[in-house]
């Protein structure tokens, strides 16, 4: 069983080691482009020796400060990974080379040149942090994988507090076509700033408070709809059925949304909708099979459409209360080693069970329906999964920052890897769009009514 992971909390803001050398290169920037503005004046000679002292010193900072890094990192006795909730080793042998094959000297001068003629040539001042960070996302972005990114310590703590379900806002779920990058409304909350504002679910989020973010990674955006209690933010989405733009203003406000919500169909079918894995979507899953077992159910819908996925922890645990003893799930790195996840069988759920899932099901949505899908221990419906088989494992760095990196391949209890693939269901149904035009009515839902049938007919034994 994977151990469950423990996050940390973000530290206070920590002291720059080269801070100190930065203010000098800046000093001399500034002083260079005053200079630099009147040409006449300026002795080449003189302007070259100062270029040449200005690239001198900026080497020498960023390499400190990188060394320092690394030094903290590789040299450092554990790292942990909140994707399988282990301790790694990491030592400074050949298999780390990361300094000489990305910051070597020739990176570094290069990096140099790129900052003198912007301190030169630049028609404005610039916020050195923003480049900063923008060359650490684009250094990630250059492992040409979607699924990997870099947050800044803000980023970072916006992206604990979602995954706990608990934050500042206006109470959307919200998830990224990894393909074109937009983001899309996937569902709103009673109650919520969004509802009241009349947001719906399937608008396409085109700004943030006059801010084009139609192209920006989902955690930024995300961190732009938060913020402190009683603010207001802009959002402007687009609503395909009615071909328009739609501007609204939304006040935040403090919110503790549920990923697991349920109810009672057709009498005695017990329907739990899992919206996203987060931190405590297992114990309210729990609780929501526990509540619907006292209310005398003889089946259970599990329904993870259009669910992006989320903690492995928690539906490692969520399926150790469904399953029978056995593998559940297992993971396998680059250098071969595997660990596996499995149920004790203790908490086997022995009621028929159907799971919906449709394209937009991924990631650990995928390995909750796959594991049930090769035990035969439910009918699946819908359609086809998204196929993302692929962990993702997040590292705080020692700023406070922190990097998603995927780290594992994933493969269900059969040994399946879905990555590209999806799953396929067992009964598929295309969901009827036209019925739920008027509103989302569950009673309108063919694919959940196809799992009624299906359950009727398990129960009374037809």
């Amino acid at each position: 069983m994977f151990k469950k992971s423990e996050k940390d909390s973000v530290e206070n803001d920590t002291v720059n080691s080269d801070s100190e050398e930065k203010n000098t290169v800046e000093s001399e920037s500034e002083k260079l482009q005053e200079n630099a503005s009147e040409e006449n004046d300026v002795d080449v000679r003189e302007k070259k020796k100062l270029l040449k002292k200005l690239k001198n010193k900026f080497v020498t900072g960023v390499l400190c400060g990188v060394t320092f890094t690394l030094i903290i990192t590789f040299g450092s006795a554990y790292i942990y990974s909140y994707a399988t909730g282990r301790y790694f080793v990491f030592k400074a042998n050949n298999k780390m080379r990361v300094g000489n094959e990305i910051l070597d000297n020739k990176s570094m001068d290069k990096i140099n040149e790129l900052r003198t003629y912007m301190d030169l040539y630049y028609y404005k001042g610039y916020d050195a942090d923003k480049v900063k960070n923008s060359m650490y996302s684009g250094i990630v972005a250059g492992l040409g994988d979607k699924y990997s990114t870099y947050y800044t310590k803000e980023e970072y703590k916006a992206f604990k507090q979602e995954s706990a379900g608990e934050y500042c806002g206006i109470g959307t779920q919200v998830t990224q076509d990894p393909n074109d990058k937009s983001i899309r409304i996937t569902k709103v909350y009673d109650g919520s700033p969004a509802s009241q504002g009349g947001l719906k679910e399937g608008d396409i989020i085109k700004k943030v408070n006059e801010k084009d973010v139609s192209k920006q990674e989902l955690a930024k955006v995300a961190q732009d709809l938060r913020g402190k209690e009683n603010t207001k933010v802009k959002v402007e989405v687009f609503r395909k059925e009615e071909n328009k733009n739609i501007s609204v203003e939304l006040t935040r406000k403090k919110l503790e949304l549920p990923s697991v919500t349920y109810k009672v169909l057709n009498g005695n079918i017990g329907y739990i909708a899992i919206t996203e894995f987060q931190d405590k979507t297992d114990e309210q899953f729990k609780d929501a099979i526990d509540n619907l077992k006292k209310q005398n159910v003889k089946g259970f819908i599990f329904d993870v459409r259009s669910n992006p996925g989320g903690m492995l922890n928690s539906v490692v645990s969520m399926l150790n209360n469904v399953l029978p003893k056995g593998v559940v799930v297992y993971t396998k790195d680059k250098y071969g080693n595997k660990e596996v996840a499995r149920s004790d069988g203790k908490n086997r759920l022995d009621y028929p069970i159907t799971v919906l899932i449709n394209g937009e099901s991924a990631s650990a949505s995928e390995i909750f329906a796959g594991a049930i899908k090769d035990y035969k221990y439910g009918t699946i419906i819908g359609e086809k999964s998204f196929g993302k088989g692929i962990v993702q494992s997040i590292f705080k760095l020692e700023d406070g920052d922190a990097i998603k990196i995927t780290t594992a391949r994933y493969y269900t209890p059969n040994g399946h890897y879905i990555h590209g693939k999806g799953i396929k269901p067992d009964i598929g149904v295309k969901l009827d769009i036209e019925a739920q035009k008027d509103g989302y009515d569950i009673n309108k839902d063919n694919q959940v009514q196809k799992a009624i049938e299906v359950l009727d007919e398990k129960i009374n034994g037809k």
